[in-house]
Order: structure tokens, then C-alpha cells, then sequence
């Protein structure tokens, strides 16, 4: 999320399911001026979906999906905008899962990566990336900076997904931005909540200022 006091410019989403967009998003993330993009996520063969809803400070100039290459249907979000008469470029996408998709995460991130190079003025990715660390080698990711790593890798921001059974930790879920200068990071979603105590997703949100 690119944020600016309380009140955030863009919410980036993965895995969100036509439930969750009938039921609650949708109408609650209009009700508070903010547009989605797509206009109808639902509109793909897939169970779940990456979309993201943009806040009236920014101004859609184009906004669609692109192909990425994948075997599990992903493709990537991207909106350009202006905020505040800036241009900006806002991009998001679940990358191939497990361990098998290796070849295909490399593949979009690089695609990713030029993307957000491409794009007038400045520009951030946030999203579900499953990337191991080893599989950034060999990647052409210059002037691509990793939100986590310019705030000096915080060991207690270093993992955003954990096994249900407690056996792994990975940093997955990952921002990267171009031509903006990241502020802080946060958690969210880390803490149980409801009758039932349990967290919201085995992933936890991240919540990145950055101007």
C-alpha cells in the first residue's frame, strides 16, 4: 500500500475471492471513494484473483491487466495515474506458486521489474511474489529498490508467511519501488482476531509509506 497519513492512496490485494468482493469489499471500498481495478475482478475462469482499489488523490489515467508468463493463470494489475498532477505507477499480481514455479516467478518478475522501469514517473509493486531469495540471480532488477531492504532488512518485518504448521518462514510478500523514497514499514493483519483468535491469512499485509 502506498499510504499518506491514516488514510491509504491504494490497497493492493491477492487471492481475493468472489465472496469476499460480493459480500464486503466492493461496497465498502466505494463507499469511502476508492475505485477498483479491474471494475469486475469476478470476470476470470480462476477461483481467486489480484486487484486493487485506488483512492480519490489519485487521478486513473489507464488501468488493465497484463499477461504474465504462468502455468496457474496470473497475470499483473496495472494502473497509471497521477497524484497530486505526478505521474505514477502502480502495479500488483500473485506470482506462480511452490516450488515448481521457479522458472515462471523468475520470468515475471523480470517482467515486473521492466514494467515498473517503463513507466512515466515513479512507480511501486506490491504483491504475493512466493519469491525465494536464490531465484533473484541473474536478474536485471537495476534501479528496482526492495521497500524491506532500503529500510535495513528489519528482522522482525523479515517474514510474511508462515507454514499453518509452523515449520516455515519466508518474506513473500514484497514491495519494490521506483523513483520514491520508502518511509517506513508496518505489519498488518499479524494478529488474531474474532471468537475464534486465528489471523486472517497465513500471509500477513504490508503497509509501506513512501512519497
Amino acid at each position: 500500500m502506498l499510504l499518506r497519513s491514516d488514510v491509504p492512496d491504494v490497497v493492493l490485494l491477492q487471492e481475493v475471492v468472489r465472496r469476499s468482493w460480493h459480500g464486503h469489499l466492493r461496497h465498502h471500498f466505494r463507499a469511502a471513494g476508492f475505485t477498483p481495478v479491474p471494475a469486475d475482478p469476478t470476470a476470470t475462469p480462476h477461483g481467486y484473483f489480484a486487484m486493487g482499489f485506488v483512492g480519490p488523490r489519485i487521478e486513473i489515467v489507464a488501468a488493465g491487466m497484463r499477461e504474465l508468463p504462468t502455468r496457474m493463470g496470473r497475470s499483473l494489475v496495472c494502473v497509471d495515474g497521477r497524484c497530486e498532477g505526478q505521474p505514477v505507477r502502480l502495479l500488483t499480481a500473485h506470482l506462480d506458486s511452490l516450488a515448481g514455479g521457479r522458472r515462471e516467478r523468475r520470468m515475471q518478475l523480470q517482467q515486473i521489474a521492466d514494467t515498473l522501469r517503463t513507466g512515466e514517473g515513479a512507480a511501486l509493486f506490491a504483491g504475493d511474489t512466493n519469491l525465494r531469495d536464490a531465484e533473484l540471480a541473474g536478474l536485471d532488477l537495476a534501479g528496482i529498490d526492495d521497500a524491506w531492504e532500503v529500510l535495513g532488512r528489519p528482522a522482525d518485518l523479515a517474514a510474511t508467511w508462515t507454514h499453518p504448521e509452523g515449520k516455515a518462514r519466508a518474506r513473500y510478500d514484497r514491495c519494490y519501488v521506483r523513483g520514491l523514497r520508502v518511509e517506513s514499514m508496518a505489519f498488518v493483519g499479524d494478529r488474531p482476531f474474532g471468537e475464534g483468535r486465528e489471523r486472517p491469512s497465513d500471509h500477513i499485509g504490508l503497509e509501506v509509506t513512501a512519497s
